[in-house]
């Protein structure tokens, strides 16, 4: 095939870590090497962050997502309400201050689909490496059949990429409502705003860092609703989407900033490698009554 595509987990949990602890970071990037496909094997820094190969990155200005409308039964959280968290989270990371400016992405189409048939076509078919061929990207609630290789995970963020650009082509998130407590108050175990929030700076193309102090960190924790970025999650975003990007030569390519690659396998809450582990997903799940 003349495109190649990879495949990134993500995973978000909460019970203990199966990784080498790491010292903290400013911030890391995801890189080609993090893909489970790559025949490069990644080579990391003293933080864990890989610093080879081609940081990810959506080139274009937006990035479309659409909410499965079902939202999660088992926890009470309609689809609409799941929507509008979507949104303040995502909101949190465009607003960055990046001195001058904000990053350079947006939220773009956000929308719920009740149809069945779309979210699978959504979660199964993956973007090419063509600009014009965007994928689709989803947030979607799991209150049954959760991956079992993945049970204690919050949330499992899959980003689909094209192997010689590293052009981000499509995320979808996926929450363990099955297992885990999530809950729009934060009266519940995990708090969906706090979940989402370290899933779309996945979405985004960071991965995780052992700075607690962090949105970006492995470990779930609650954030404030009102300011729950921190500096260097907001010079991660301002690092990938600079103010600046579409001036410069070339219209967009944002991964030319050496310094962080992305964390080991993933990234936290997603992947996050997290605390968890992996769990490979299957990309099409049986319809939900």
């Amino acid at each position: 095939m003349g495109r190649a595509i990879a495949r990134l987990l993500a995973i978000v949990g909460l019970v203990g870590v199966w990784l080498a602890p790491r010292s903290a970071a400013a911030f890391c990037r995801t890189r080609l090497c993090d893909s489970p496909s790559s025949t490069v094997k990644c080579e990391r820094d003293a933080n864990k962050c890989a610093t080879n190969t081609l940081p990810v990155y959506w080139p274009g200005p937006s990035v479309d997502f659409l909410v499965d409308a079902r939202g999660s039964e088992r926890r009470g959280i309609s689809g609409q309400a799941a929507l509008l968290t979507m949104e303040r989270a995502f909101a949190n990371w465009t607003a960055a201050d990046c001195g001058p400016g904000s990053p350079t992405i947006a939220l773009g189409g956000l929308s719920l689909e009740s149809d069945e048939s779309a979210l699978q076509q959504a979660l199964g078919t993956p973007g090419t490496d063509e600009p014009a061929d965007q994928n689709v990207s989803v947030l979607t609630f799991v209150d049954d059949d959760w991956y079992p290789r993945s049970a204690s995970a919050v949330a499992i963020t899959t980003t689909t990429w094209g192997l010689q650009t590293a052009r981000i082509r499509g995320t979808d998130i996926e929450v363990n409502s099955e297992n885990r407590a999530v809950s729009l108050t934060g009266d519940g175990e995990y708090d969906l705003f706090s979940v989402l929030t370290h899933e779309v700076g996945h979405v985004l193309g960071l991965s995780d860092v052992n700075d607690p102090q962090t949105v970006m960190y492995y470990r779930y924790q609650a954030r404030d609703a009102e300011h729950p970025l921190a500096v260097d999650d907001e010079q991660g975003a301002c690092t990938i989407y600079p103010p600046d990007r579409f001036d410069k030569e070339g219209g967009g390519c944002a991964c030319s900033v050496p310094r962080h690659g992305p964390a080991a396998e993933t990234a936290w809450l997603s992947v996050t490698v997290m605390v968890l582990g992996f769990g490979f997903r299957r990309r099409s799940r049986g319809a939900r009554n």
